[in-house]
């Protein structure tokens, strides 16, 4: 019988074609361990920059994070495509889910226990709605918290324009991702810790002077005083050296 050259070749093209294919299909498996390398070294890489801007971000509305993992980045920025009051309200919830947990821990942390009593008091009070009450309180235990720490330094006080407390908070830290989430509270003035030197005229966020000095009526509510507690416990876990990222 007659073959033709044609039907001769074809197993051997059906061959080739056949061993290209799985070689193909090799390099791509070999290829995703590079790409997922280089994603995983892109995200390092991103991440001090985008937890930075993400502190800031919550800084300036008042709030204090205290575990990455529990906050999405992504959403976390002045270019944030969601509402803000829904990422507050996401915020507001994650602190009154986590409020016990967050006073043991800051009760455990404590360098002298006779200031326990104050902090469950604070707490109780938040509960029980008393919030004109739980804001100044918690704001003055901030400083209180420093000064056990360090016997003189003041996280409301400042030093070149950062808090006095700072140097003794970043003796503590270890890591460039700790630095990173620290930096937007100990290396600047926020919010909160204004003189009246620094905020202007269309100032409306939660101000530790203007609640202390009576400049303000206004700060008895249930998300400033959740505010408050979030700054008092971000702080405890820094003076502990409690943030341990690498």
């Amino acid at each position: 019988m007659y073959i033709s050259s044609e039907e001769q070749v074809k197993p051997f093209i059906e061959s080739v074609e056949e061993s290209k294919r799985v070689l193909e299909e090799l390099l791509e498996e070999m290829e995703k361990p590079k790409r997922a390398l280089e994603a995983i070294d892109l995200w390092y890489k991103e991440l001090p920059s985008q937890t930075r801007e993400a502190v800031e971000f919550l800084v300036n509305k008042g709030w204090f994070c205290d575990d990455l993992e529990h906050f999405d980045l992504e959403v976390l920025n002045e270019g944030s495509t969601l509402e803000w009051e829904v990422i507050e309200h996401e915020i507001e919830e994650y602190f009154d889910d986590h409020l016990d947990r967050i006073e043991g821990n800051i009760i455990s942390r404590l360098k002298n226990p006779e200031r326990a009593k104050i902090i469950a008091s604070v707490f109780e009070a938040h509960r029980n709605g008393l919030y004109n009450l739980t804001v100044p309180t918690t704001s003055a235990q901030v400083d209180g918290i420093c000064i056990d720490a360090t016997a003189d330094k003041h996280f409301f006080m400042m030093s070149d324009k950062k808090p006095q407390v700072s140097p003794h908070v970043y003796n503590l830290t270890k890591g460039y991702l700790t630095d990173a989430l620290i930096d937007g509270v100990f290396k600047v003035k926020i919010p909160v810790n204004q003189s009246s030197w620094d905020r202007d005229e269309n100032f409306s966020g939660l101000n530790r002077h203007q609640v202390l000095h009576g400049e303000v009526c206004d700060y008895g509510t249930k998300i400033n005083s959740l505010k408050a507690i979030s700054l008092l416990n971000f702080v405890s876990i820094a003076l502990a050296g409690g943030f341990k990222y690498p």
